[in-house]
């Protein structure tokens, strides 16, 4: 099991019982101490590698699922003050199981596959006036997990040395460009397109690195455009049949940049490459926040000539920036 598994799992056996400890009496009902206790905690596999699915989150196109199963044995123990008053508060607490099944309100209860009694003990007296009474469940958990090293659609390019009688050295894109302190190739969409959804994930654990970022939607020869003040503005010169072929919009900053996008779900923990010989070293993971722009959706470049990018002013982050931002965007229909 790798290190990513046994967290998730240990993760998961926590949860289960803070589950678990749901069904335990109301305080004063009985008036006694109730306990919840494990007595087994297996990790039981879930289909081929324990992959669930895949999910999307902003660029990147996969991102997959993992998760397990907990298979467990607890064991409730009630006291009171009778033997009578320990079996009634064991019959509520088996009621209170049998009843969450069916309420809306408590969702977690569909990651219990298996949630049985397993046997109980009768009311024995382990003091003056007080009855213990014990009652067995078995228990199948169910939980799920993002695994980064199941990332994928992350490739930003492709080296290629084409050998010939002339070498030459190119490059595959993509619709998807990686900002760091290495590079900041622009993002550049070409015609015949209709721009979709514009994605982002940011790690700026050291801060966000200063630089103005540009959009504009340009073409081929095009002299340097009508500048716009605002995204909102940016938005309505460029989108519509008579949209603006050479607009742009100038950012003060990264941050303006992702100030104009809105965040589109929890965070994606990535094992975030090294830069060079300083850390962190390579494989450490990274919270990269995923965004995602509507505001320019359908915005048509007719021809190859057509274009709009996204730049980052300097060729690269400054050298103290650990920050990583990929930027990427869905293909949309044919103009």
């Amino acid at each position: 099991m790798t290190t990513l598994a046994t967290d998730r799992f240990n993760a998961a056996v926590t949860a289960m019982i803070g589950h678990l400890n749901h069904f335990l009496p109301p305080d004063g009902m009985p008036p006694r101490p109730a306990s919840l206790t494990v007595l087994e905690a297996a990790e039981r596999p879930v289909g081929v590698g324990n992959v669930q699915g895949n999910v999307e989150r902003g660029p990147l196109a996969v991102l997959g699922v993992r998760g397990g199963r907990v298979q467990a044995r607890v064991r409730y123990d009630l006291r009171a003050g009778t033997p009578h008053e320990a079996a009634i508060a064991v019959q509520q607490l088996q009621q209170r199981v049998r009843a969450a099944r069916l309420d809306p309100l408590l969702p977690w209860m569909r990651d219990f596959l298996v949630l049985e009694p397993d046997g109980s003990d009768p009311a024995g007296l382990i003091g003056a006036g007080e009855w213990r009474q014990s009652v067995e469940y078995r228990a199948l958990f169910e939980y799920r997990y993002e695994d980064p090293e199941e990332a994928g659609s992350l490739i930003v390019r492709i080296p290629l040395e084409l050998r010939g009688e002339h070498h030459e050295d190119d490059a595959v894109t993509r619709d998807l460009t990686r900002w760091d302190r290495e590079s900041a190739a622009p993002l550049v969409l070409r015609g015949p397109r209709t721009v979709g959804r514009i994605t982002l994930l940011s790690f700026t654990g050291g801060g966000v690195p200063p630089g103005q970022v540009s959009i504009r939607r340009t073409f081929d020869g095009a002299p340097p455009g009508v500048l716009r003040g605002s995204m909102a503005t940016f938005a309505a010169s460029v989108l519509g049949p008579a949209g603006g072929r050479n607009v742009r919009l100038a950012m003060a900053n990264l941050q303006s940049l992702l100030n104009a996008f809105a965040v589109a779900g929890p965070d994606v923990t990535l094992a975030r490459l090294g830069d060079g010989p300083d850390p962190p070293p390579r494989g450490v993971p990274a919270a990269f926040t995923p965004f995602a722009l509507d505001a320019l959706r359908g915005v048509r470049l007719q021809t190859r000539a057509d274009r709009l990018e996204i730049r980052y002013a300097a060729a690269k982050f400054p050298g103290g920036s650990s920050a990583v931002v990929y930027l990427g965007t869905a293909r949309g229909p044919l103009p």
